[in-house]
């Protein structure tokens, strides 16, 4: 269960979409959603995305989605910047 997380249900045929946040148990709700063809989309800080498409929603039903979101993996990226540096040369010799 993830408090606080983003849903996000968008309907396929005209672009709307609605935005809903998990509770303490995980639970969410969209009220009143046009019927039709919706891609849903889950996000939570630590945790990768997951999508669904195609859910279908009827105008005389509930339609239940649930997910398991994974833990994110860590990235680290270093950049470096600047020139890169000429080798030094010196001439050594004895008189």
């Amino acid at each position: 269960m993830i408090e606080a997380a983003e849903v996000t249900a968008t309907d396929l045929r005209t672009g709307e979409n609605r935005t809903a946040k998990t509770n303490a148990e995980g639970d969410y709700a969209f009220s009143f959603l046009s019927p039709g063809n919706y891609h849903v989309e889950f996000r939570a800080p630590g945790f990768s995305r997951a999508f669904l498409d195609d859910v279908q929603v009827f105008i005389t039903e509930t339609t239940t989605v649930n997910v398991q979101l994974r833990v994110a993996s860590a990235a680290d990226t270093i950049t470096v910047l600047g020139e890169a540096l000429r080798p030094a040369t010196r001439a050594f010799g004895r008189l």
